[in-house]
């Protein structure tokens, strides 16, 4: 059904992901903004959306973007790896 290689990367990406996003300390926070349930659904579905769309773009026109700036996926994983660090 799946190969391993497409459960690597499924896994890979929902870590990375859940790690950036945060939903555990952001709940607290996203209730705290939000009066009515009304609400809530409404600013999560935008959310979502929001994600969703800016994940396509990335995605689609990642590389272009990359090369028009000069940066190399290396160095992007480097900065990355000292960005998390900092957060850390």
């Amino acid at each position: 059904m799946f190969s391993s290689r497409e459960v690597q990367f499924a896994v890979l990406a929902f870590s990375s992901l859940f790690s950036v996003i945060n939903p555990i300390s952001a709940a607290p926070i996203f209730v705290a903004l939000t009066l009515g349930s009304r609400d809530r659904r409404r600013a999560a579905f935008r959310a979502c959306l929001t994600a969703a769309v800016v994940l396509a773009v990335f995605a689609a026109a990642g590389g272009a973007i990359f090369s028009f700036f000069g940066i190399t996926v290396p160095a992007f994983q480097i900065a990355g790896g000292i960005l998390f660090t900092l957060m850390s």
